[in-house]
């Protein structure tokens, strides 16, 4: 890694990884092949494609800019390429006749549906978040509960976790970084849905921050009433105090929206991180055999941010 500014010279970073584990080929715990590898949608495009993907007991379902498909567990094409935009035909407004991207696909393992996501005009009011739950586990043939909500701020690099009391979401605004929630059992049983929101300073420097709320995973669930943590990662050198991480807290009051609440909960001290890969020049990581390069993203946490309940213990 190198230090931003004149001073180029080679250093290393004191938290880089220096070694493996000696024994991996005899570890039990060492990730096996992959048990399929098949080709997904094509290029449709779009640079950056976005691509997302999620996959359930049945299926898996990728989703780039701005398409989607949907195959079995085989590599099987089930459904698609499609655009997204397709999904909301007959629905009416921007939905319906934009196609702007910046996908999300997860898997709604509680109740075995499928959330489907993408935004319409980024920079210009209205500024509406598109989000079709499934009506079954079969993504397929069982229809879609389609929902056009606009929202109150110009955003982008939406970010989605599973909560017991919500969907909720984390945007990019610029100056600052939203934080949302979506009523999830209205949007279950196709019902009217509302959401909730607030936003935080995003703490502009050489590079502007991004926040992830925590994705549910396995069987059990987080404890009744418990709050939605969101985390973020912020390098000193770039935006200024110390290198840490701070977890934000957004309690949900469906009841009484004004008893909802987004605050920071607690900042972990870690150690010393440098952030800038590259000047945040994108595309800079090298690739064998092209001159294409890897983008970065060297100063965000990368979406999901999986919660786990593990014995009592979360993770």
């Amino acid at each position: 890694m190198h230090a931003p500014g004149a001073n180029n010279a080679p250093r290393r970073d004191p938290v880089q990884q220096q070694s493996a584990q000696a024994d991996i080929g005899e570890s039990h715990n060492q990730l096996s092949g992959p048990i399929q590898n098949f080709d997904g949608i094509t290029f449709t495009g779009f640079s950056p494609p976005d691509t997302v993907g999620d996959v359930g007991p049945d299926h898996y379902i990728q989703m780039v800019n701005a398409s989607f498909a949907i195959y079995n567990k085989t590599g099987t094409l089930l459904a698609g390429p499609s655009n997204i935009n397709t999904l909301w035909a007959g629905f009416g407004g921007e939905c319906e006749n934009e196609n702007a991207g910046d996908p999300i696909v997860i898997y709604d393992q509680a109740s075995e549906r499928w959330l489907f996501s993408q935004f319409t005009s980024p920079s210009s009011a209205p500024f509406f978040m598109c989000i079709a739950i499934s009506r079954t586990n079969n993504p397929v043939t069982g229809g879609w509960n389609l929902y056009a909500f606009d929202l109150p701020a110009a955003h982008d690099y939406m970010k989605y976790g599973l909560w017991p009391d919500g969907y909720y979401m984390s945007t990019f605004e610029g100056a600052t970084l939203g934080a949302y929630v979506f009523d999830r059992a209205n949007m279950l049983n196709g019902n009217a849905a509302t959401f909730q929101y607030f936003n935080i300073n995003a703490l502009t420097g050489t590079r502007v921050t991004r926040i992830l709320p925590a994705d549910w995973d396995g069987a059990t669930a987080p404890a009744t009433g418990a709050a939605n943590p969101f985390i973020r990662s912020v390098d000193g050198a770039v935006n200024g105090g110390n290198d840490r991480l701070e977890m934000w807290e957004f309690h949900t009051d469906w009841a009484t929206p004004a008893n909802s609440t987004f605050t920071l909960a607690t900042t972990l001290t870690t150690a010393a991180f440098d952030s800038d890969m590259c000047g945040f020049n994108r595309n800079c990581i090298p690739q064998p055999n092209t001159a294409q390069g890897v983008d970065a993203l060297s100063n965000r946490l990368m979406h999901r941010l999986q919660y786990r309940n593990i014995n009592g213990t979360e993770h």
